[in-house]
């Protein structure tokens, strides 16, 4: 198969497979709404968590990290077993690209940070766990999943560009990682997440501004 085709192929199947309306899939079908008219109108994880409660809003994050972890992982190394520089970073981007701007909800959709969240964990998953941690201090400090994955997003950023001053993992004495190892393309699509994140959360820094964002949950 021409490597061409296996490219669009890539493309082809990590953007329709982001671009699966989640959040909308479970409003419809399961309470018979339509999430962009409850809430904050967004499809994403969040509003479905303030709306529908835990349990869906909870389901609805799993399948997005999934959604942009499961083509990252798999489907380059399936079209390209030798491995071929730039492919795993394609396909994130085809994800989030389908998440965010998704054919389903003419062209519209959530803001990307569950997809990139799995994105991620497929491509630099140490780097990612814990700007995940830095998103999870945010969010119990402030109460803001916006602010939260605004911060994570610069902090997973941060963290790709200076691997290389990290240690190595042993055990027994043999390295079995080093987090210094991410390739260039990753640091480069990290910034790029990283600014979309903020591009895609720019009412929210508004409400931020404003102090007319709101939490997760009530304040007592």
């Amino acid at each position: 198969m021409d490597n061409l085709f296996k490219l669009c192929i890539l493309i082809f199947v990590s953007y329709f497979s982001g671009a699966i309306p989640t959040g909308f899939l479970v409003g419809k079908i399961f309470f018979g709404k339509d999430i962009r008219q409850e809430g904050s109108k967004n499809t994403g994880a969040t509003n479905v968590f303030r709306v529908f409660g835990p349990l869906p809003g909870i389901t609805v994050l799993v399948i997005d990290v999934l959604k942009g972890f499961l083509p990252v992982f798999f489907i380059p190394e399936m079209l390209f077993p030798l491995g071929t520089l730039g492919t795993p970073v394609l396909a994130g981007l085809a994800c989030v690209a389908g998440h965010n701007w998704t054919v389903f909800l003419d062209f519209k959709g959530g803001k990307g940070v569950a997809t990139s969240l799995g994105v991620f964990l497929a491509l630099a998953p140490l780097q990612t766990l814990l700007a995940a941690a830095v998103f999870a201090a945010v969010l119990g400090v402030s109460g803001y999943v916006s602010l939260g994955s605004m911060t994570a997003g610069v902090a997973l950023s941060v963290l790709l560009w200076t691997s290389s001053a990290f240690p190595a993992i042993k055990l027994a004495g043999t390295t079995i990682m080093r987090i210094s190892d991410v390739r260039p393309e990753i640091k480069i699509i990290g910034t790029i997440i990283a600014l979309l994140v903020f591009y895609t959360h720019r009412t929210n820094i508004k409400r931020l501004l404003e102090g007319k964002e709101n939490r997760l949950w009530r304040k007592k």
